[in-house]
């Protein structure tokens, strides 16, 4: 049976987008079949991400937007004209066409018209639409827009795995946690049950007790500065206790993603990996826990 997988934030610059794409290459070497899908209309960058992988026509293919519209009208629906094959049985889905980030899309602006268009065909083909996925992929991998919008919240409604990342920024908790909540009720409500939740804390120290400040114990100095923390990890589990009848979060979950980039899927890097389960370093161990997480 397939598994939906959101990967999502409050506030962008948390690198969901690159774990998912390292995530997306750690199941495929567990001979899974992956497909990952950009939902993230406003800003869609997991093309980049595969870029050395993606054929010249790639980014003329319909996209999501329009595969929505084509469920919308109840016609047939041809999901290999809009999947990009990646290498080793990954295929990726953009947003669409039109949505690209180019100077004339200013995303402080509001919606354009076919934002508009692209919530409102997600409202109403969302479901349908990965339940198609689902018959053909083991692993169905989304990139949600951020914050609290409409796309977001329906893509954790239908998930399996909420993949939550989260950087030092106060509205992630203040904010973030309260909407995860109220979908999880939403769910229960429904009757449709929990979905997994997996926190990833993104790091922006190498230190390891400036870290430690930042994440537990919420304040320090490093090297005569002082370093203010938001306690994260304490307040986190004391929320996941609460909202999922007081289970623990497994420690390896708050394995930092450092603060600089680790793609798994550049040549050197995948030629590497081909081994599951080896160690060949912090951002690699931690995407090979993640996925094997993702696989329960």
């Amino acid at each position: 049976m397939s598994k939906v997988s959101v990967f999502t934030s409050f506030t962008g610059g948390t690198w969901r987008t690159t774990s998912l794409a390292n995530v997306a290459i750690r199941l495929n070497q567990r001979m899974k079949r992956v497909a990952v899908l950009d939902f993230d209309y406003r800003d869609p960058n997991q093309q980049r991400r595969f870029a050395q992988y993606m054929p010249a026509n790639a980014r003329n293919k319909p996209g999501l937007y329009e595969l929505m519209d084509v469920v919308a009208r109840n016609c047939f629906v041809d999901l290999s004209a809009a999947m990009t094959t990646l290498t080793n049985d990954i295929d990726l889905i953009n947003a669409s066409t039109m949505f690209r980030p180019t100077p004339e899309m200013s995303v402080d602006g509001g919606p354009s018209h076919n934002e508009e268009r692209f919530v409102e065909l997600a409202q109403r083909t969302l479901p349908a639409l990965l339940g198609l996925f689902g018959k053909r992929y083991d692993h169905i991998l989304i990139d949600a827009p951020c914050g609290d919008n409409p796309v977001n919240r329906l893509l954790m409604l239908c998930a399996d795995n909420v993949v939550f990342h989260v950087n030092q920024s106060e509205s992630n908790l203040e904010r973030g946690l309260p909407l995860v909540s109220l979908l999880l009720s939403k769910r229960r409500a429904d009757g449709k049950g929990d979905f997994r939740f997996l926190p990833v804390a993104v790091n922006s120290t190498k230190h390891e007790h400036a870290l430690n400040a930042a994440w537990i114990s919420g304040s320090t100095t490093d090297g005569g500065r002082p370093v203010h923390g938001l306690g994260y990890v304490p307040r986190i589990t004391k929320w996941y206790a609460e909202n999922y009848n007081g289970a623990e979060l497994p420690n390896y979950r708050w394995w930092a993603v450092p603060h600089y980039p680790y793609y798994a899927f550049r040549p050197e890097h995948f030629e590497a990996m081909r081994t599951p389960h080896v160690d060949h370093g912090e951002p690699a161990y931690f995407y090979n826990l993640l996925a094997e997480d993702l696989l329960r």
